[in-house]
């Protein structure tokens, strides 16, 4: 037994000396590299470390830093970094055998990666599922966070580039921002979205916007459509107001098209039924301004003048002639024929007033005024007024009428008298005020 310690004892001095600041072992006399402290070479076996439990390995007291033990529970070989233990088999420079799972109990990240270059920190890739994939009990199932560039980027050639789904009540996706938007989509090929939302059931809302107090939803363009609407059968914008408010508030210009009328200059959006739907339909025309005023008589000598010697008034209806206008809109009014031509259809009202001059030598038996009118080269008596008497006072005539004419239909003012001596006579030419006829259209009749 004395012997055999001796030997053993020989060959460790031995080993030791083969080498004084390195050892080597290995089968073959080769020498240990400089560089190692221990330099075990075999091409035929391994090297074992220390074998324990996950309890025993995390019941080491004080472990060295780098100290390296193999876990028979996981199955890895495990170092202690000087402040917590690490398995190697899931840290950086090596690689995993797929399908891993694995799983701790640890108040940081249980997985970090840091990547100072341009590329990706972690990359997934999926053929037909999920490139990334992230589930929570009650935190975040993917939590992104950004200095200065995006907490997430997703991207997709032909499919969709992010894709929620939710089975409950709540929003399937939720963004808060306390200072900006919280979320942004930016389209940037024409005829595209920046934001796209869509409903496939009745009752629900493409994309629904919310406020207390401010904007439920807010569109802004330049130059294009702040917020556009379209339907193929059912309404392309609804808008409700409940407690007094604006259900819809414009300022600024409207365009309306697309009802089953065309729009047009000066058409107007009209209701078409008791529901309220409206479209779009010729105004109704203005009535044109019609009017006209005349006053004053031309005298006896005047009256000789214009009509060859048939001055006097009489027995016989005479027309009546006036010496001023005071308006003529629509330019139906020839003064200097006293005559009114009808230029529109429609219904229209006449007014006019004569006064006599008094005469010493008789007295008036009757005077009358009339408002006369040619239609298709026949004359007729529309409306006439008089009074019989034996005096020279009273001799104000008056009369007023409403009358339907026709386009191209003239209308004028007769008088005639008839007095105790059959003499002429004539209207008072100094009583201007009291010697009008006026006329105006009350409304156009189609």
């Amino acid at each position: 037994m004395k012997k055999i310690y001796s030997l053993l004892l020989a060959g460790i001095v031995t080993l030791t000396a083969a080498n004084a600041q390195s050892v080597s072992v290995n089968t073959d006399g080769t020498a240990a590299d400089n560089s190692s402290i221990l330099d075990v070479k075999s091409t035929t076996k391994g090297m074992l470390v220390p074998r324990m439990t996950t309890a025993q390995r995390t019941a080491i007291i004080a472990p060295a830093t780098g100290l390296l033990v193999f876990d028979t529970d996981t199955k890895t070989f495990w170092f202690y970094s000087g402040i917590l233990w690490t398995n190697i088999s899931i840290a950086g420079g090596g690689s995993f055998t797929l399908p891993y799972n694995g799983s701790t109990n640890s108040s940081t990240s249980a997985l970090g990666v840091i990547n100072t270059g341009n590329g990706a920190a972690i990359e997934g890739s999926g053929s037909a599922g999920a490139g990334v994939y992230g589930n929570s009990y009650n935190g975040a199932g993917v939590n992104a966070l950004s200095t200065n560039g995006f907490g997430v980027f997703a991207s997709s050639n032909n499919s969709t580039a992010i894709y929620g789904f939710g089975s409950n009540v709540f929003p399937t996706i939720k963004a808060v921002n306390s200072s900006g938007n919280a979320i942004l989509g930016e389209a940037t090929a024409s005829g595209s979205s920046g934001l796209y939302g869509v409903s496939t059931i009745g009752g629900g809302y493409g994309v629904r916007g919310s406020n207390e107090a401010g904007i439920g939803i807010y569109g802004h363009t330049n130059t294009g459509t702040g917020v556009y609407a379209s339907s193929t059968t059912g309404t392309a914008l609804s808008t409700v107001s409940t407690a007094g408010g604006l259900a819809f508030n414009v300022i600024g210009k409207v365009r309306i098209a697309g009802t089953p009328t065309a729009p047009a200059a000066g058409y107007v959006l009209t209701s078409t039924d008791a529901q309220g739907n409206a479209d779009w339909q010729p105004q109704a025309e203005a009535t044109p301004k019609i009017a006209f005023r005349s006053y004053g008589v031309l005298s006896g000598e005047e009256l000789e003048d214009l009509i060859s010697g048939s001055s006097f008034l009489g027995e016989i209806d005479n027309q009546v002639y006036y010496k001023y206008e005071n308006y003529d809109y629509g330019s139906g009014f020839d003064l200097n024929g006293s005559k009114f031509t009808v230029p529109v259809t429609g219904l229209y009202h006449f007014d006019a007033g004569l006064k006599y001059e008094e005469n010493l030598l008789f007295d008036y038996t009757q005077i009358k005024i009339s408002l006369m009118l040619i239609r298709d080269s026949k004359i007729y008596t529309m409306a006439r007024s008089g009074s019989y008497m034996n005096s020279t006072e009273n001799l104000q005539l008056n009369l007023s009428s409403d009358l339907l004419l026709q386009k191209g239909d003239v209308i004028w003012i007769s008088t005639s008298h008839t007095n105790t001596l059959g003499l002429p006579s004539y209207l008072d030419i100094a009583l201007d005020a009291q010697q009008y006829f006026n006329g105006h259209l009350v409304f156009k009749v189609n």
